[in-house]
């Protein structure tokens, strides 16, 4: 899936365990279990890049015990269900949620109404080939809908 430069973005239903390594969306905490704040995605590497929170860092006792980490990096691979790039809780990755919640309500009204769950192929690229010709039938009475109710507006 990485390397046709898709993400998983998958909503998660569970809460993680709070034994003060992560926070709830999965982001590494220091010691006082403060979050780090999300930095990048190094692509050479595949890992997702989380910085010292500053605002908490600067008047930290541990910081001069040597006990924060300054960057923390996770891999992607390790749970990409759990670790996106852009990281979870972070406005982008509720964009990007936000797009692939609107793709889901139409795969979801095409199962339900066109019975792509019923489907009788046993092999895979005729499974695939009734599915697009069921997207294409969608799509083309959606575009037929809106033309149709833009000039009955366009006569009122």
């Amino acid at each position: 899936m990485h390397a046709l430069d898709l993400e998983p973005i998958i909503p998660l239903k569970s809460v993680p365990k709070n034994d003060g390594e992560v926070d709830a969306f999965y982001a590494p905490t220091c010691l006082l279990e403060h979050s780090y704040k999300y930095d990048s995605y190094d692509r050479r590497y595949g890992a997702i890049k989380y910085v010292q929170p500053k605002s908490h860092c600067k008047d930290c006792p541990l910081q001069h015990e040597g006990m924060c980490q300054k960057v923390i990096k996770i891999k992607q691979l390790n749970d990409p269900r759990k670790y996106n790039h852009t990281a979870r809780g972070t406005y982008s990755w509720s964009l990007k949620y936000n797009e692939r919640s609107s793709v889901e309500r139409v795969n979801a009204y095409l199962k339900e109404n066109y019975q792509l769950n019923d489907t009788r192929f046993y092999k895979a690229h005729h499974a695939v080939v009734f599915y697009h010709l069921i997207q294409l039938t969608y799509n083309a009475r959606t575009f037929a809908n809106q033309r149709l109710a833009k000039k009955l507006t366009e006569k009122k």
